[in-house]
């Protein structure tokens, strides 16, 4: 049997050696974090699977009467059909708005966020593709469910619209009488 032969290696070379094991932690650290992510945005939402598309729709609305019973909260809420995309679109608000940066004050017409043109689910639904990841500790791979995108539902648009100083719980709470519709914990953390 061959012995093994030690080299010395130089100090360009250990430095090398050192980063892309410094490197190698670094994307695992990363991988696992994203994972992390991923699993936290697919857990259940009052026991019930945020990617069920019909489980997620819970009381539906039109988005004629979701964008009226908007302005009728606060008439600056305006809804604009997107030229690219027909079955999106999205809320601005109407104001003025101070540039930090620039140190400015400009008027205008302020995008707040985007919601599907036609009928808009009560809650979020995750939008997910099959994907293969490297395992993390295994040279082998595992599939798993990857979070893509959100459809957002309107308790979504509402907590937005509320963090963003336009409505108020109050506003919210008489409008779209949240507490009538499916218990939901995401909705009881974001707004307590």
């Amino acid at each position: 049997m061959a012995k093994p032969v030690r080299k010395i290696l130089s100090p360009e070379q250990v430095k090398a050696v050192d980063e892309i094991l410094e490197n190698r932690h670094k994307s695992r650290e990363h991988q696992k974090q994203d994972r992390e992510r991923n699993d936290r945005l697919l857990t259940p939402d009052g026991g019930v699977d945020v990617t069920n598309r019909e489980a997620q729709m819970g009381r539906r609305i039109s988005r004629a009467d979701f964008v009226r019973r908007l302005q009728k909260l606060n008439p600056n809420l305006r809804y604009q059909q997107s030229k690219f995309y027909p079955k999106q679109g999205g809320i601005y608000i109407v104001c003025s708005r101070r540039d930090n940066v620039l140190g400015i004050v400009e008027f205008g017409e302020w995008f707040v966020c985007g919601i599907p043109h036609e009928v808009i689910g009560e809650f979020s639904v995750r939008l997910t593709k099959p994907t293969i990841v490297p395992h993390l500790v295994d040279p082998t791979w595992d599939s798993m469910e990857q979070v893509e995108g959100m459809e957002r539902g309107w308790r979504a648009v509402l907590y937005k619209l509320l963090m963003d100083g336009i409505l108020t719980h109050t506003q919210i709470d008489n409008e779209f009488q949240i507490s009538k519709g499916r218990s939901s914990k995401q909705w009881q953390t974001a707004v307590n």
